[in-house]
């Protein structure tokens, strides 16, 4: 809680008492990462218009969208707050038809509602916080609606969003093969057998399975022999299991893929020696 109430207060400090930009970037570093793109709104905008710019952010880095701020055309701003808050369930109702569901992102309210805050007390501010996910590109568009056409890529160019050009395209395809290969590559090699060891543990190589079908009640009194005895001459046996294969499990177990990888590691070595 405590940590909310500061996150507050910066935004109070940064972007209501002297919106710009600047102040902004800054607030985003201290709080929520450091994002570029930023887009002053001063009310809610249509479906289409929010969905092309959460588009637009996603493909271009991420980027903030920050509600409650009047930008005017001297490049100043001017923090007049909305009317109303919009629940973060409206806000995904609105746009799930034209945005994938892997575009991620987060609504955050900003409510000045106490006297300290002097003529901004009552003021009430939103931002939409749109994450840079590189090993998801390229974010298409869905659906069409106002403003917004159907299966196409938005970038961001300074403050406005606009269709990806080839280049665009060459840019957000390596940004997601660097992702790709750099997340491979973060793990060491016993990283990596440590993980397929266990995914080889998790399944088992027997299961069990019934043979017999019995009296369980005489399986439970195993233990008392003299009482077990008489109980099978009245009941019958007990149920009877035996271990199988699990067909499940791989046909190349753990170690037969360690073997099969130290073999393959012996040839390249060779190779590099020019054994080979």
């Amino acid at each position: 809680m405590k940590e909310q109430f500061q996150i507050k207060d910066k935004f109070f400090d940064l972007i209501v008492k002297n919106p710009s930009r600047d102040g902004f970037k800054t607030f985003l570093k201290e709080s929520c990462g450091e994002l570029d793109n930023i887009d002053f709104k001063e009310k809610w905008i249509t479906k289409g218009k929010l969905a092309k710019i959460m588009l637009a952010m996603a493909n271009t880095g991420g980027g903030v969208i920050v509600l409650g701020i009047q930008e005017n055309k001297d490049d100043n701003y001017l923090a007049v707050g909305i009317d109303e808050l919009k629940d973060a369930a409206d806000v995904e109702k609105e746009i799930k038809k034209l945005v994938p569901r892997n575009l991620s992102y987060s609504v955050l309210n900003f409510i000045y509602d106490d006297e300290i805050y002097g003529e901004y007390a009552g003021k009430k501010f939103q931002a939409i916080i749109i994450a840079d996910a590189p090993e998801q590109l390229p974010f298409f568009s869905i659906s069409a609606s106002d403003d917004i056409e159907k299966d196409c890529v938005y970038v961001r160019r300074g403050t406005s969003s606009e269709k990806a050009s080839a280049r665009d395209f060459e840019t957000m395809i390596q940004r997601k093969l660097e992702n790709v290969f750099k997340e491979s590559n973060d793990l060491s090699l016993k990283e990596h057998l440590e993980q397929l060891q266990f995914l080889y543990d998790s399944i088992p190589q027997k299961k069990r399975i019934l043979v017999k079908k019995g009296n369980r009640f005489v399986g439970a009194m195993k233990g008392l022999q003299a009482l077990s005895e008489r109980m099978t001459e009245i009941f019958g046996e007990p149920d009877q299991y035996e271990e199988v294969p699990n067909e499940n499990y791989p046909s190349e177990d753990y170690e037969q893929f360690l073997v099969r990888m130290i073999d393959k590691k012996k040839l390249k070595i060779e190779k590099i020696l020019d054994l080979k």
